[in-house]
């Protein structure tokens, strides 16, 4: 009998930011976050976080306070925490993005369709945005809900996300905004 000896985990960097405004760069091969398999805790400021060219990186990304920006690429874990705070779904997707305290924007379609849906864990209604830019001013949109009640938004026929803890007639009062 062959004994098969699994692989051995990924290799899972921590990185950290600063009090000061930072800047993290999946692209850039001189940042020490690469944006695959990373833990990256950005501090306060007002924090830009790229991960767009990493198609599924299994990063848990930890914005920490302040405005911060968020462009995504794919299977990442996102907070927000506090401050008003931007994501960008470019064309990546399967992202749990969690906006956390404050009025938060979630740009859940620019230009292109993801790849797949992303989970939004925290919409507030009153609070948060739903953006999409690059589909006109009025793109085919269409509200549902999946089995568990959580509500869906499908854009152009396709699903781009989820809203857990919210039905589909309350998504469809949110503030959506076009670019």
């Amino acid at each position: 009998m062959t004994e098969v000896t699994p692989p051995p985990p990924p290799s899972t960097k921590v990185v950290f930011g600063t009090v000061e405004d930072d800047i993290f760069d999946a692209a850039d091969p001189t940042d020490e976050f690469d944006g695959n398999n990373n833990f990256l805790f950005t501090g306060e400021g007002n924090d830009l976080v790229d991960v767009s060219t990493v198609s599924f990186g299994e990063n848990r990304i930890y914005a920490g306070s302040g405005n911060d920006v968020l462009i995504l690429g794919g299977g990442d874990r996102l907070l927000g925490d506090t401050g008003n705070d931007s994501f960008f779904v470019v064309s990546g997707g399967d992202n749990l993005i969690t906006g956390g305290k404050d009025a938060d924007q979630f740009w859940i379609a620019t230009a292109q369709l993801p790849n797949a849906a992303n989970t939004i864990t925290d919409f507030e209604l009153e609070l948060d945005v739903i953006g999409i830019a690059g589909f006109g001013p009025s793109p085919n949109l269409d509200f549902g809900e999946d089995n568990n009640g959580n509500a869906s938004l499908t854009l152009e026929g396709k699903l781009v996300a989820t809203f857990l803890g919210i039905s589909a007639d309350e998504l469809a009062t949110a503030n959506l905004t076009f670019a």
